[in-house]
C-alpha cells in the first residue's frame, strides 16, 4: 500500500512541478522588468519534495548503505535550506495582492531576515548534528534522525502561511491557503499514530493550496495591470 502512495506522491509532485512552471511562464507576460520573483522558490521547494519522496520510495532498491545513508542526508539538507524560503513566496504574493503590510519596506526586509534566521537556526540545530539510522516503515528503508528533531521552522513557517491565509481569507474571500494550513496542521497529528507517509500526503495538500493561491494572485494581477503595460505575444 505505501509503495503505491509514495508512487502515487512521486507523479503528483511531477505533475505540481510542471503545473507551477506554467504559472512562473504566464506570469511573465503580464510583468514589466524582472522576469521572475520570489516566488519562483515554489518550484526548488516542490523539487525537494519530488526527490524526498524518490528516495523514499526507492529506499529499499538502493539498500542499506552509505549511498542511501548520503542521499537521505542531502534530503534533510534540502529542507533546512529551501522550505523556509516559502516565507518569501507568501510575501510576494501579498505584495502582488497589495495587501497594505506587504507594500512595506520592513516587511520586505522582515521576510529576508525571517527566512535567512531560520535557515541557520535549521542548519546549526539540525542538519551540522544530524546522525541518521536505517530504519522501515512498512517495508520500505529510510534512513531517519537518531534524535527527534524540533519542528520550530515548521511550526514557524505555519503559522506565517496561516496569518496570511486568514488575510487573503477576510479581504478577497479566497480560501485555498488557509485550508491548507489547516490541513498540514491536521498532518502532524495524524503522522503520531500513522508515521511519517500521512504527514508527507498532507504536505502534497499544502503544496497544491499554495498553488492555487499563486493562481489567483496571477489572476488578480491580470485585472488590475493594463493592457497597454503587458508583454502580450500575438504570434
Amino acid at each position: 500500500m505505501y509503495i503505491w502512495l509514495y508512487s502515487i506522491l512521486v507523479i503528483s509532485y511531477i505533475i505540481l512541478f510542471i503545473w507551477g512552471i506554467f504559472l512562473i511562464r504566464s506570469e511573465r507576460k503580464i510583468k514589466r522588468g524582472n522576469r521572475y520573483d520570489e516566488t519562483v522558490v515554489i518550484l526548488f521547494v516542490i523539487f525537494g519534495l519530488l526527490y524526498d519522496n524518490i528516495i523514499i520510495l526507492f529506499g529499499s532498491t538502493i539498500g542499506e548503505g552509505s549511498t542511501l545513508q548520503f542521499l537521505s542526508y542531502i534530503r534533510f539538507w534540502m529542507h533546512a535550506l529551501i522550505t523556509p524560503t516559502l516565507i518569501l513566496f507568501i510575501w510576494r504574493i501579498s505584495e502582488q495582492l497589495n495587501i497594505n503590510f506587504a507594500t512595506k519596506l520592513w516587511s520586505k526586509i522582515l521576510a529576508y531576515l525571517l527566512t535567512i534566521g531560520l535557515v541557520i537556526y535549521e542548519l546549526i540545530m539540525s542538519v551540522f548534528p544530524l546522525k541518521l539510522k536505517a530504519t522501515y516503515e512498512h517495508s520500505l528503508l529510510q534512513y531517519e534522525p537518531v534524535a527527534n528533531q524540533q519542528p520550530i521552522m515548521v511550526i514557524v513557517i505555519t503559522a506565517v502561511l496561516a496569518l496570511i491565509g486568514i488575510i487573503l481569507i477576510v479581504k478577497f474571500r479566497v480560501y485555498s491557503l488557509f485550508v491548507g494550513t489547516l490541513l498540514i496542521t491536521l498532518g502532524a497529528l495524524f503522522a503520531i499514530p500513522f508515521g511519517n507517509a500521512i504527514m508527507n500526503l498532507f504536505e502534497l495538500f499544502l503544496l497544491i493550496s499554495l498553488l492555487i493561491t499563486k493562481n489567483y494572485q496571477i489572476k488578480f494581477c491580470r485585472k488590475i495591470i493594463p493592457l497597454r503595460t503587458r508583454n502580450v505575444r500575438f504570434v
